[in-house]
């Protein structure tokens, strides 16, 4: 999708939509439209274009991972993690690293540090890198916190090692 990468998501809009006119059972038109949409900041259609992707292909787990993310951002976290769940049972390799920081993020959102520093710890042994490096330790201090230690320790930075 050359034009959402170069960020003229308007464009890459009006070329899916073409595509649909053409072929309206295409679900990477769909999910491709869905993902400029997001970048454009409307939830709502991107959820819209996802919802028709997934209903011609409901068990792909990138369309799965991008729905969820939007119902995140619109702090729909039951459905978001949901959709999470569903792609993680059939992401292969490499895929689940971003759903699994995407659930951790979600899951810490509804404050349960626990589960989302489990899931932020697994995309960062995949993937390590300083973003995921951070969620992960915020994650692990207000874990931390939860057990009434008043306390950040060195413990809960992550090791690439």
């Amino acid at each position: 999708m050359l034009f959402r990468s170069k960020d003229d998501y308007d464009r890459a809009i009006a070329d899916q939509t073409t595509a649909l006119k053409i072929d309206p059972k295409t679900p990477r038109a769909y999910h491709h439209r869905g993902a400029a949409w997001s970048n454009k900041g409307e939830p709502d259609r991107a959820l819209a274009d996802f919802d028709a992707a997934l209903a011609q292909t409901p068990d792909n787990p990138q369309i799965l991972h991008a729905r969820g993310i939007e119902h995140a951002v619109k702090a729909n976290y039951p459905r978001a993690l949901a959709d999470f769940d569903a792609a993680l049972r059939h992401a292969k390799g490499n895929d689940a690293q971003g759903v699994y920081f995407a659930r951790g993020r979600t899951l810490f959102y509804q404050s349960e540090f626990t589960r989302a520093a489990a899931d932020i710890e697994t995309a960062f042994k995949a993937q390590p890198n300083i973003y995921t490096a951070l969620w992960l330790y915020l994650a692990r201090d207000r874990k931390s916190t939860r057990l009434n230690s008043s306390h950040v320790s060195e413990s809960r930075m992550p090791s690439s090692a």
